[in-house]
């Protein structure tokens, strides 16, 4: 049980890169767009040595943006890759170094008798594909190394062909066809009289007396955060979709209408409006960030946690629904969209993170009602 239990958070919360704009974890629709080759270390191999990397080859070509390559214990969930945000890629292979020594500020390294699953986003032409294996590293290992993997070595040669020589064919010389010219007529355009006409009084337009507008959040619903028990009021008529499906976690969309919200947590890039997304995770599941159970939550966004290419402002100490939390502002060049989080840690090490976003020309506009759903978390009425 705790196996499975382990996994289901490290795949989760590896799927808040791209949904949430900052986070480093992004969703993943179910698709077939990219194919693993091959792989070193190989698919469900032992190997002897500490491998100091894992390097994947697909059937395309991928793109450096919103791809990302994680490696993890099974068995904790801990991650040992360095960097698996932002991995070295070339055309089609992607490479990730890993921990091979801890220290103070290291926690978790590659170690003998252990086996590890690699997870892989892949940003390609067809959208977001996930890819998962596992390795396994022999009992007997000491020595830090290259991995064996079932990648060719040795590129085939081809005899050069030649291409066969195409004699120049003589298109036809097309002769120039006269248009037989029309002669144009002149016509007469008929004078039109103009008849009188009686102008009909003015109409004042019934004067609109000032409509009230609705507030700027709707009915408050209640969520679970742990063994916390929250009420959220979304934006006023937006709709909320609780997603659980994608992850193991749900994750919730407030969005102005059913099919952005079921749309947003797939592929948010493709999103260019007002959004609001939160979900949940507690501190046993820090580890999976390098981080100790006891971080607060300063480490926790300076952690590797964070999306690289978000540009983020100076965290706020804030208090919110009663908890401590912190709140930031970003700017994500990538998706052309900016917004602000709260990351709120409720009794008992549950924390809740929740964005609001939009194309940064607009988010300023969004900001008040976003500060309203904020405003309105509260723990739920017994």
């Amino acid at each position: 049980m705790e196996k499975i239990l382990v996994r289901k958070l490290f795949v989760p919360l590896l799927a808040l890169v791209v949904a949430l704009n900052l986070f480093s974890f992004a969703p993943v629709s179910a698709q077939d767009g990219l194919e693993l080759v091959c792989s070193a270390p190989a698919e469900d191999a032992t190997v002897d040595v500490l491998p100091e990397s894992v390097s994947i080859t697909v059937s395309a070509d991928v793109a450096e943006e919103r791809t990302i390559l994680f490696v993890a214990d099974e068995e904790t969930g801990a991650r040992v890759d360095v960097n698996g945000t932002t991995p070295e890629i070339d055309g089609a292979t992607v490479t990730v170094e890993l921990r091979t020594e801890t220290s103070e500020e290291v926690l978790t390294a590659v170690e003998a008798g252990k086996t590890y699953e690699v997870l892989a986003l892949l940003a390609g032409d067809d959208g977001l594909t996930r890819l998962t294996f596992t390795f396994s590293v022999s009992e007997d290992a000491e020595e830090v190394g290259a991995p064996e993997g079932d990648c060719e070595t040795e590129e085939p040669t081809e005899e050069p062909t030649e291409e066969p020589t195409e004699e120049a064919v003589e298109e036809p010389t097309e002769e120039p066809t006269e248009e037989p010219t029309e002669e144009v007529e002149p016509t007469e355009e008929p004078t039109e009289e103009v008849e009188p006409t009686d102008e009909p009084e003015p109409t004042e337009e019934p004067t609109e007396e000032a409509v009230e507008e609705p507030g700027l959040v709707g009915e408050p619903a209640d969520y679970v955060v742990g063994e916390v028990t929250i009420s959220i009021a979304p934006p006023a008529d937006y709709v909320a979709e609780t997603n659980n499906e994608l992850y193991a976690i749900p994750v919730t969309v407030f969005a102005a209408d059913a099919e952005t919200a079921a749309a947003y947590p797939e592929n948010p890039d493709d999103v260019q409006q007002f959004v609001i997304i939160f979900t949940t995770f507690n501190r046993s599941s820090l580890s999976l960030f390098g981080l100790a159970e006891d971080a607060d939550t300063t480490a926790i966004i300076d952690s590797d946690l964070v999306r690289p290419d978000s540009e983020l402002g100076e965290p706020e100490s804030v208090e919110v629904g009663g908890a401590p939390a912190v709140a930031v502002s970003f700017t994500n060049p990538t998706t052309g969209k900016s917004g602000r989080f709260h990351l709120i840690e409720f009794e008992g090490g549950n924390f809740l993170l929740i964005q609001g976003s939009a194309p940064s020309g607009e988010w300023d506009n969004h900001l008040e009602t976003y500060e309203a759903v904020i405003a309105s978390i509260a723990p739920a009425a017994e």
